[in-house]
């Protein structure tokens, strides 16, 4: 959804399905239904309010920012989604990284010949500073994975959507307990398919993958290395 006109006290939006939702609707079997959306805010430059205080910051930003079309490609429509916290005080966000054998890691390394390999990943939710706890409200539950489907998967599981650049996305629960820091724990396995040399040239052995957590809106990316011998 996008601003039209803002010049006024009247708001026009600009409202569009994605091509996922297009695709839920064109089923005609009474299964789509709205039930929830989401705000983002990509297009505000906050340091306005720095600059000129919160009330005229507010009011610039109101008036003035330009504001995204609406986009039916849901990989870009929200990349900066908003959360309702109910914590006045918080002053840590979480964020998610990536480890391995316990150490934190940036990407992940995988040899496919004429079997595939695997590597298993834990996803951790903890705040920058050591002594300060994930707020509750900001615990995520459910998290969001999402890959390239001609390259990787993830073993038993199913992705919930798949959009036409190929790109499959995985919703998985956390793991057990909360961690030290009152985070999330994700653990999944990541598999490489069984890729022709056509393929494997195409892309270089290099793939990136997603994760988001749902309530927190926490995101990190990683690479996955893919060697063929």
């Amino acid at each position: 959804m996008g601003l039209l006109n803002n010049s006024t006290s009247a708001v026009t939006s600009d409202a569009v399905l994605t091509d996922l939702g297009r695709e839920f609707l064109s089923l005609n079997d009474g299964s789509f239904s709205i039930v929830k959306f989401g705000l983002g805010d990509s297009e505000v430059s906050y340091d306005i309010i720095q600059k000129y205080g919160r009330t005229i910051g507010k009011e610039k930003i109101e008036k003035n920012t330009p504001v995204f079309q609406a986009l039916t490609d849901r990989a870009l429509a929200q990349k900066n989604k908003l959360v309702g916290i109910s914590n006045p005080n918080l002053v840590y966000m979480p964020t998610i990284s990536l480890s391995l054998a316990g150490s934190t890691v940036t990407s992940v390394a995988l040899t496919t010949a004429g079997t595939v390999t695997t590597s298993t990943v834990v996803i951790e939710q903890r705040t920058s500073a050591t002594a300060i706890q994930v707020d509750p409200d900001l615990v995520d539950e459910v998290f969001l994975i999402t890959m390239r489907d001609d390259y990787l998967f993830i073993p038993a599981s199913s992705p919930i959507s798949k959009d036409p650049d190929g790109r499959a996305t995985y919703s998985m629960q956390r793991t057990g307990a909360l961690n030290s820091f009152g985070g999330a724990i994700l653990n999944f396995t990541i598999q490489t398919k069984t890729l022709s040399d056509a393929q494997f040239n195409l892309f270089d052995g290099r793939a990136i993958v997603e994760v988001v957590g749902t309530k927190s809106g926490a995101l990190t990316q990683f690479e996955v290395t893919i060697t063929k011998t």
